[in-house]
């Protein structure tokens, strides 16, 4: 078949062709194809050696105009530019997994880079920040970047949601990739994934603070946010969905539940200026935040134990019923928490906890003199990103004493809080758990960080480790789940995989990502490699076909 884009000339097979993009499914005959917005210096060779399936390479110079192609065209390989990076599968110079020398490789340095360069960005730094993290989007993918993005605004306690959107915005200019639209996306799914387990101490205030700014904003409409939580709405979109079938889960926030008839009966313009100031409106909580400690003296709930869940705090660590002591310890009240210490007979168990993931280092040195249970310690440091005091406790303290987690699990801690600087410095005090990082990479559908752990030389135990098990699951079926073909592809060739795993109670879920998501080519590998899937699928294979 003969066509042109821009006027340059293509040959390529329809077979080829059809499964390569789908422009053309309604128009076979249409011959010339214009693209607005392409550079005047893209090579559009790499076209040709994408339509007749030829290796081709994405590099600095050339993503912008090929994502811009790619989504225009609806190519198959262009379409998860989102998700690409340059690392590749497997190398004849393979990293040696009981290396000391992980700040030296070229992935872990753009992790690392990214996540400081994310959470230092602010309003005023923003273009020097967006001009260093251009450079980086090839190495470790503009999927990955919107995951420490959104983490970020996490870490940052949300006072930068603005300054990350900002970010964004910036970053899609450079790039031409949809980083907004992952945003979005990503915020919704991670939120819903939170319901779903009923996780409301993890990370569902900020989620939501979150999701309501890009409405505000005008970036996710209200049947988006209306298919994601229609049966389980939170206070802070109620104005937006006011059917009461839709409200069911307000009892959990009191101050809302009192409010709501009346708010109901007149306007919510009181209930929106309080998501806007994104803090908890009781006023004990706004004086602790402020460290006005001789106000919080003088508060009629100054001795309150416990403080209610609150619909407006953004932080859900300290929206679960935490003590007034341990919320000053988390937003570094130092003033009110010298005073709370004098008040308090009996410290709470996890005090430890909250001064880790607040960060402030005059409140956790006093912490380390009340000699407290350290139990719990790492995990807020981990979380929150505190970086010199989660050095501090592995450093001082046997790592059973500082943490609930066994030594293996941190691994997964880490990534699911994007934090880097801590898996990666933990892995060089403790070699072994590089093993874990295939599996929990997988679990959470980074591509970058298991290309790179498939890099890894595991000497007898790669068989082991590649087909590992966490919650029933090896990483082979956690990249099926979340439909990731270059991932499913990359592992299915690697020798040491296990056909015999993949005939049992998960192979509805291949099948599907067989017939509806994979390329011939990765069938066809899986297909010859188990027979027993073979059998049920052939039949609805051919049918595809």
């Amino acid at each position: 078949m003969s066509f042109s884009i821009n006027h340059y000339p293509i040959e390529c097979k329809f077979s080829d062709l059809s499964r390569t993009c789908s422009f053309f499914d309604n128009d076979i005959n249409q011959k010339e194809v214009m693209i607005p917005g392409v550079s005047d210096k893209f090579d559009y060779f790499i076209l040709y050696k994408i339509f007749n399936n030829y290796n081709f390479e994405i590099t600095p110079k050339n993503i912008k105009d090929l994502a811009l192609i790619g989504s225009y065209m609806h190519i198959y390989v262009l379409e998860d530019l989102e998700g690409y990076s340059k690392v590749q599968q497997r190398t004849n110079s393979s990293i040696n997994a009981q290396f000391k020398v992980l700040y030296n490789d070229e992935t872990t340095m753009s992790f690392m880079k990214c996540q400081e360069l994310i959470l230092d960005c602010n309003s005023d730094n923003l273009e020097e920040i967006s001009y260093y993290l251009e450079s980086y989007v090839l190495d470790i993918s503009c999927r990955e970047m919107v995951k420490m993005i959104y983490n970020g605004i996490f870490t940052k306690k949300c006072s930068n949601i603005l300054a990350m959107i900002e970010l964004i915005f910036t970053l899609e200019e450079m790039t031409n990739l949809k980083f907004m639209k992952e945003f979005c996306e990503y915020s919704l799914n991670e939120v819903n994934a939170q319901i779903a387990k009923g996780k409301y101490d993890k990370k569902i205030q900020e989620g939501f603070f979150i999701i309501r700014f890009l409405y505000n904003e005008g970036f996710i409409s209200l049947n988006e946010i209306e298919s994601k939580f229609l049966y389980s709405i939170h206070p802070l979109l109620a104005d937006l969905i006011t059917e009461s079938y839709a409200m069911y889960r307000i009892g959990i926030y009191k101050d809302f539940e009192e409010n709501y008839y009346t708010t109901k009966a007149n306007n919510w313009e009181v209930h929106k200026l309080l998501i806007k100031d994104i803090a908890n409106p009781f006023p004990l909580c706004i004086n602790i935040k402020h460290d006005k400690v001789n106000e919080i003296v003088n508060d009629p709930y100054f001795d309150t134990k416990k403080l209610i869940r609150s619909a407006y705090e953004c932080c859900s660590i300290v929206n679960n019923e935490c003590t007034v002591i341990e919320y000053a310890a988390f937003y570094g009240a130092y003033n009110c928490f010298k005073c709370l210490l004098n008040t308090q007979n009996k410290l709470p168990s996890t005090l430890i906890y909250y001064a880790c993931a607040g960060g402030n280092q005059q409140i956790f040195t006093l912490c380390l003199k009340l000699q407290l249970p350290m139990k719990g310690s790492l995990e807020g440091a981990i979380k929150y990103h505190n970086h010199e005091i989660m050095e501090y406790l592995i450093e001082n303290y046997q790592f059973e004493n500082i943490s609930f987690k066994p030594k293996e699990k941190i691994v997964g801690l880490c990534l699911r809080y994007q934090n880097y600087s801590a898996l990666f410095y933990i892995c060089n005090l403790y070699p072994s758990l590089l093993s874990n990082i295939l599996i929990e990479s997988t679990r959470i559908n980074n591509t970058t960080l298991t290309l790179w752990a498939l890099k890894l030389y595991y000497s007898s135990r790669r068989t082991e480790i590649i087909n590992k098990q966490i919650g029933g699951f090896c990483p082979l079926v956690y990249a099926a789940k979340y439909l990731n073909h270059r991932i499913v592809k990359t592992l299915l060739e690697e020798k040491e995989i296990l056909s015999n795993q993949l005939c049992g109670q998960n192979d509805v879920l291949l099948h599907f990502f067989i017939l509806k998501h994979l390329s011939y080519y990765v069938a066809k590998i899986l297909l010859m490699m188990i027979v027993g899937i073979f059998t049920v699928s052939k039949h609805f294979y051919f049918q595809q076909m």
